[in-house]
């Protein structure tokens, strides 16, 4: 019985290797590799017009972002594209590489397999990650075909911060608060994908993220979180403490964050010797009390 279940799976793979060499090739102009020179010049530009007072701080970082992250994309867009076999080379190439696929992965099973040991409720899983990785494919795809939707890129950017890459994630961050500066919850985000390229250390990009959201949302809970770790970071433990409790006090009761801040203001607490009991008087205020 298990040959009836490994022979289809044998062939689906076959097929899976031999469809990228067969499809139909589409003629596309290869785009010239970005230069150097290129980027130089768009960071002085950029630079002087932030001395100029025509850029603030903050839309300058988020452009320098923006001019990295796309001579990264050209140059990946232009080596992608290459295709040195002609189209009769490639099918060639994917009908053996097809017929090795099936063919050997049944003979190594017929050698080295212990069908004696297959379980009908045995069940073998993608890798976790498999589903985040396609999802994160079709939003490139996706971004380069509307570079003008911000709600994409910063769909983009959560995707790469669930996955872990927050360099990208920053610069997706970045185009989406290009796109829509008024939008303070952007500028937070790209603050927080700063704070975890740093390694949890709060830099002066990330401050400057922090600082536009305030700008734009005196209330946007991300950005007042992360600039009170910035004073605990620089010494002001005193303030720092008093920007979180002030934050818990004004949390909303379904606040979905306020758990996690009162856990941390509970464990430095503890930690400092201070007693916050008394302190917080908000929708949290039933938490763990402090020492």
């Amino acid at each position: 019985m298990i040959w009836l279940v490994l022979v289809p799976m044998a062939a689906l793979a076959a097929m899976a290797v031999l469809l990228p060499f067969i499809r139909p090739d589409r003629t596309e102009p290869l785009p010239e590799p970005a230069q150097p020179l290129a980027l130089k010049d768009r960071l002085a530009e950029i630079d002087r017009q932030a001395t100029d007072g025509d850029l603030s701080e903050g839309e300058a970082s988020a452009l320098r972002l923006e001019a990295h992250r796309r001579i990264l994309a050209e140059a990946r867009t232009a080596n992608g594209m290459a295709r040195p076999l002609s189209l009769r080379g490639r099918r060639i190439v994917g009908i053996g590489a097809a017929v090795l696929v099936f063919a050997g992965g049944l003979g190594l099973y017929a050698l080295l397999g212990r069908p004696d040991l297959a379980r009908p409720d045995a069940a073998v899983s993608a890798p976790a990650d498999s589903s985040l990785n396609r999802m994160i494919a079709a939003l490139e795809t996706r971004v380069q075909e509307t570079p003008d939707d911000a709600e994409m890129w910063r769909i983009l950017g959560q995707a790469y911060s669930q996955a872990g890459r927050f360099e990208p994630a920053a610069g997706a961050y970045a185009r989406a608060a290009l796109l829509m500066p008024d939008d303070a919850r952007l500028h937070s985000a790209l603050g927080e994908a700063l704070v975890q390229v740093g390694d949890g250390v709060v830099t002066d990009d990330a401050l400057v993220a922090f600082r536009a959201a305030v700008a734009r949302d005196p209330n946007d809970p991300r950005a007042r979180y992360f600039l009170a770790l910035h004073k605990d970071q620089t010494g002001d433990r005193d303030g720092a403490m008093e920007d979180w409790i002030a934050l818990l006090n004004s949390a909303p009761a379904d606040a979905p964050w306020a758990p996690q801040v009162r856990a941390l203001v509970d464990q430095v607490a503890a930690e400092r010797g201070i007693d916050v009991s008394g302190r917080i008087t908000g929708s949290d205020a039933s938490g763990s009390r402090g020492s």
